[in-house]
């Protein structure tokens, strides 16, 4: 999972991914972000909660991401 601090788009996440690709590892990056688009303007903290990008969001996102995987784990190899 990484966190893009500005647009997903040609951030550090895309590099990784791109990066794992070549190298022929299969695993799943999520990025956390923003999407490309029109933005008002704002502070940044208004901005951050606008998008869904404040740190209890990440926290979130990356708490219930992890449950996912986790879920999807065979019972006997699930860590603890």
């Amino acid at each position: 999972m990484t966190v893009e601090d500005g647009v997903r788009t040609g951030g550090f996440g895309d590099a990784l991914a791109k990066a794992l690709r070549d190298a022929n590892v299969s695993t799943p990056v999520r990025d956390i972000g923003v999407a490309p688009g029109w933005y008002p303007h704002g502070t940044r903290p208004e901005l951050l909660a606008e998008l869904g990008l404040t740190a209890q969001d990440v926290a979130r996102e990356v708490t219930e991401s992890v449950s996912r995987l986790d879920a999807d784990l065979p019972t006997s190899v699930t860590m603890r």
